[in-house]
This record gives structure tokens, sequence and C-alpha cells, in this order.
């Protein structure tokens, strides 16, 4: 395998080619800048960090925005409803944060997690317009995915860089977005089934193979991980892409083989840790961690009910009121410490409006086959996000504000088609 300071040098010069595609292809611009956001390359590159390049790349995106009026119709939360509770929930998160347990802290966290995730929904709003455009982002979203995973598995079979439980090993990253091996399989289930459908939907075969070799490199990152809850996480997918293939028996026996080879390659230690899930609360600490962050969410919500505590502060508040200053680990939990019921029934609307949409989408037989394919991988990643949202804090994730952006540009898209088909009948008669 090339050393990862190769791939990491080629992956933050894509986001330098992007920005200057975005100059001919306006999607290019939130492509790029959802690359600068998965490889935050100031963290690796001292002078890039001293003349705050990954702020100075979301002002130049911005400056994008500001200077397209003629595409600010897109922004209309009256066309959509996903549009206008994806608009209530980035209300209510604000609103948290003025009230929030400690200001300071919240703040940070809007600035490090919030505003990069609204500024590329705005992004996706106004600049990813078509079948094309949308293709485009995918791609660009499961090739930098790929990116993400690449460094924990190198390091993991260098030997450079290896975790253990016990006498179990696993991958984790050293630094950024998959510097935990829980984030390690997340960040690699949320892009599978859009790789999938990418792969399947195209007709080029160089893109099919490039697309199931990413695929395969990403479920390798899933074993490799450790994770339980990614193991959990796999099962979800593979039991929801079981459910809308056009085959199920066939995509029913491959899930399988993974599974039976990822037991077999990993030998039996491997085999013991996924066993323990069988276990529930009674698998140890890190299960039990979970449902007791949920339990404390929802003290918290009962403490503070309307807003909560504020985005980035449960674990201050948690310090305060329960002797203990660990994240949630459970997305659920999260939602409602920091966001109160004012949140939690905001963002629960907010999924089932997107999610709704994108059933309706990929059930509708005027769709075309490539929006059908692109809103069932939808529906499935984030039925795979709701089931890991019981192990990891996920409420600021990226993969909700692009899954919903998403939906809006193919509802869109949909109803523009639909438009046309009309008027075509129209003009025959």
């Amino acid at each position: 395998m090339p050393d990862f300071e190769i791939i990491q040098f080629f992956a933050v010069l894509g986001s330098f080619v992007l920005l200057i595609a975005s100059f001919k292809y306006k999607v290019c611009i939130a492509s790029a800048y959802f690359s600068v956001i998965v490889t935050r390359p100031g963290l690796y590159y001292p002078f890039l960090r001293q003349i705050r390049f990954e702020l100075v790349f979301a002002i130049i995106a911005l400056l994008f925005i500001l200077f397209s009026r003629e595409r600010h119709q897109y922004l209309n939360p009256g066309k959509s409803k996903t549009l206008r509770y994806l608009y209530y929930l980035i209300l209510i998160i604000f609103l948290s944060m003025i009230q929030a347990f400690n200001f300071t802290s919240s703040w940070e966290w809007i600035y490090s997690q919030v505003l990069p995730a609204t500024l590329l929904t705005f992004l996706l709003l106004l600049f990813c317009r078509d079948q094309k455009d949308i293709k485009i982002f995918l791609w660009v979203f499961c090739i930098y995915t790929f990116y993400l995973c690449y460094e924990p598995v190198f390091s993991y079979l260098a030997g450079d860089l290896v975790f253990s439980f016990g006498d179990f090993d696993y991958a984790v990253g050293k630094k950024g977005l998959v510097a935990n091996h829980n984030s390690l399989a997340n960040y690699s289930l949320q892009a599978m089934p859009f790789l999938w459908y990418l792969s399947v939907i195209s007709k080029k075969k160089i893109v099919k193979i490039v697309g199931f070799g990413l695929l395969a490199f990403c479920c390798y990152a899933v074993i490799l991980s450790g994770s339980r809850g990614g193991a959990v996480g796999f099962v979800a997918l593979s039991l929801l892409m079981v459910m809308f293939a056009k085959r199920p028996v066939f995509m029913l026996t491959a899930a399988l083989s993974v599974i039976v080879a990822a037991l077999i390659f990993m030998g039996d230690k491997y085999f013991g840790r996924m066993a323990t899930i069988l276990e529930g609360t009674g698998s140890g600490m890190s299960a039990a961690s979970r449902l007791d962050g949920l339990i404390h969410g929802i003290e918290m919500m009962i403490k503070r009910p309307i807003l909560g505590v504020g985005p980035g502060c449960y674990p201050i508040a948690r310090k305060a009121w329960f002797s203990w200053s660990l994240w949630a680990h459970n997305h659920y939990g999260q939602l409602a410490g920091e966001l109160g019921l004012t949140g939690v029934i905001i963002w629960g609307r907010f999924a089932y409006e997107y999610i709704k949409s994108s059933w309706k989408i990929s059930k509708s037989s005027e769709t075309e086959p490539f929006i059908k394919a692109i809103a069932t991988a939808i529906i499935i990643t984030s039925g795979v996000s709701l089931v890991l949202g019981m192990a990891t804090h996920s409420l600021y994730k990226l993969i909700w504000y692009i899954m919903a952006a998403l939906v809006v540009v193919l509802e869109d898209i949909t109803r523009q088609n639909n438009m046309e088909f009309s008027t075509a009948g129209s003009s025959k008669t």
C-alpha cells in the first residue's frame, strides 16, 4: 500500500483542484469544501495552519454563495418541508447556544461543527442542481471517505499505530475525524450504500471496478476497527440492502459471506469480542455507558426542558450534575440533553420529513433510475445512522445535513421532470 503521506498530499491537492474547477463547474465548490472538512490540512501542514487555511477556504465558499444571487431561489423553504424543518433545526441549535450551560464552549462547538455543516448544506442546495452535479459530489464524498479510512488501515497493517482491547488489536486514526475506532466504522458505513448504488447504476466498467473496490475497502475498515457498534451497523446495513435489493437472495448471500469471512479472517479474538454484543449492557462499561448517556441526556432535558444545555455542553453539564465529564456516546441522549424537548421534536420531524420524501421518490414509478438509486441510498444510510445513534453522539455529523440537502435537490429535480413530462403531454394533445 502507498504511504499515507502520499495519499494525504494528493487529497489536499485535490481540494485545490476542486476549488479551481469551481470557477467553471459550480458544484465543485461544495465538493472542495467537503474535502477540506475531511482532510483538515491545518492539522498536518504547519504553513496552512498559520494562514488559517480552513477558515480562508470557508470564506471563499461563503463568497460563492453571496455572489450567486440568481440561485438564492433554491433556498426558499416554502417549496419543501424537508428544507423548512432543516432551517428550524439550525435555528433551534443557535437559540440553544444563546442560553447554553457554558456559552464559550457552546460557541466553540458551533464554530467547529455546526457552521461548517450549515455552510456545506447551503453549498449543496445552491450548486448541486442536477443528476451530474449529484454524481460529482457523491463520488468526491466516497473518495474522501476512502481517504479517511486509509490512514487507520495503513497504520494497522504497517504495525505503526495499533490499539488493543485486552488481547484484541484494532485500527484507529492518529488524529482527525477517525481518531476513534467507532468513528472509523461509522464513516466507512455511511459511504457504503452510495458506493453500491453509484457502482450498480453506472454503465462504465472502470467505474464499477473502482466503486466496488472502494466498497470492499470500507468494509475492511469496519472489520479492522473492531467496533461492536460498527458490527451492529453492518448488520443493519445488510438487512436494509436486502430489503431494497432487486435480487434479495443474492444480496443476503453476499452479506452473510462478508460476515463469515470476517470472523474466519480475524480469528477467535474478533469473534469473542463481537459475541459480547449479545450480552447487551452486560458486555462491559462501554455498552453500559451508552445507556447512561441516554439516561443522563433525558435527565438534562428534564432540568432544562425547552432548549437543553446547549450545543457542545453535554460533557460540561454532565460533569456538573453527574460528576462524569464523558460525551453521551448516544445520539438520542445528546439530542435530548443539548437541545431539549424543542430540539427533540424538531429533529424528529426533520428526520421524518427527509426520509419520507426519499421513500416517496424511491417508490415512484415516474422516478428516473439514478434518482431512485440515490434516494434509496439515502434511506439505507439514514437507517444505519439511526441504529449507530445508539452508540455514538452524531447530532452534528455532516451526514445528516448532506442527506437532507440532497433530498431537497432530488425533490426539485423530480418536480422539474414531472412538469416537463406534463408539458410534453399537453403539447401532444
